[in-house]
């Protein structure tokens, strides 16, 4: 994005409209993501139009969603997995009990 763009959405972010309208968003979503349903405990409001695309800065809140950080990411490229592989991926790299510490040859 542009630096003139950048300004532009610094701008919407830092306006009271935005915090109106992003906080009705947020409590749409009762402190749920819109996307995969997880509760979160901070949400963030994404425009379904992206600002940088030519999208309305002030959509109606039909056009905004309330998501936590992980799906916001992958909305935007910067995750790479689903939440489900994560914790595929995460459960996996567990052991189902843990090993005994050994310490000088005795458990």
């Amino acid at each position: 994005m542009h630096t003139r763009a950048r300004r532009k959405v610094s701008k919407v972010y830092a306006s009271s409209l935005w915090r109106r309208l992003s906080g009705r968003v947020r409590r749409r979503a009762r402190g749920a993501c819109e996307q995969c349903g997880e509760p979160a405990r901070r949400l963030e409001v994404h425009h379904v139009d992206a600002i940088g695309d030519g999208g309305d800065p002030f959509p109606h809140v039909r056009q905004l969603i309330a998501l936590c950080a992980h799906c916001h990411g992958l909305r935007h490229g910067r995750v790479s997995t689903s939440r489900r592989e994560w914790r595929r991926h995460v459960a996996d790299a567990i052991p189902a009990e843990p090993e005994p510490a050994i310490i000088g040859g005795f458990y």
